[in-house]
């Protein structure tokens, strides 16, 4: 399973009204997204990616502590100073690390909010596991909007993602639907059945790309057979950057 650290920020945006960022990375894999949001949304994107440890201000937490400590999870809390989440400096971490003169290639240049959580969380992990840092190549705006909302206690009363007896895949709609071949694929599988589509255009493009390796038979067998084949590429990239 991925294994998110993520972080919280705030700012006031032009239009008059606060704007929430949220920005959450897995460095065993080198994801790395980061979204605005408005404050009432904070916490369906926080059960869409499921953070280990969330990271956030010393004041915005003040803020924030009662909704926190209602979530149905229970990440790693880590409060730091107010000074790591100031725009500037979120903004000169991201540039450093991705070697760039800004950061409009990556469509994040307009998404202050966004750019202080990216910001908080990159330099979080240069400061605490430097040598895996390297494994982040790039940034992804995450649009919440695109997935359907489904409450951590709706997942778990329908054992979409584990039993209930449990909380083990075992007994759960996954365990069922999962037939992928390498772990890569079983996490991003999971990701898919935890965060379901809203746009037809793209439910549709995912089902013709299995239908055509249902009416492939021979096709899919050999897909199988390679990748039966293949390890965990994106951990073993990842131990391989920490020495």
């Amino acid at each position: 399973r991925n294994t998110y650290v993520a972080a919280i920020s705030v700012q006031f945006h032009k239009s008059g009204f606060m704007v929430y960022g949220v920005s959450f990375a897995d460095i065993s894999t080198g994801e790395f997204f980061t979204c605005e949001i408005a404050k009432k949304d904070i916490f369906h994107v926080l059960e869409l990616c499921l953070p280990a440890e969330i990271i956030i201000s010393k004041s915005l937490f003040r803020e924030l502590q009662d909704d926190i400590s209602d979530l149905p999870f229970n990440p790693s809390i880590t409060k730091l100073e107010d000074w790591i989440f100031e725009y500037q400096f979120a903004y000169d971490v991201l540039v450093k690390h991705f070697n760039t003169k800004n950061v409009k290639g990556f469509g994040i240049h307009e998404m202050h909010a966004g750019i202080i959580a990216a910001g908080a969380v990159l330099q979080y992990i240069q400061d605490t596991q430097k040598s895996v840092a390297i494994q982040i190549s790039r940034i992804s705006v995450f649009n919440p909007s695109e997935f359907m909302t489904l409450d951590y206690a709706t997942r778990r009363n329908l054992e979409i993602l584990s039993s209930m007896n449990d909380q083990a895949k075992e007994g759960s709609l996954l365990a069922i639907l999962d037939h992928t071949k390498t772990p890569m694929g079983s996490r991003l599988f999971k990701m898919w059945v935890g965060r379901p589509l809203r746009s037809l255009h793209s439910i549709e493009e995912r089902l013709s790309a299995v239908k055509s390796f249902v009416n492939s038979g021979n096709i899919l067998q050999e897909c199988e057979y390679i990748m039966k084949q293949i390890g965990d590429l994106e951990r073993l990239i990842a131990k391989v950057c920490a020495g």
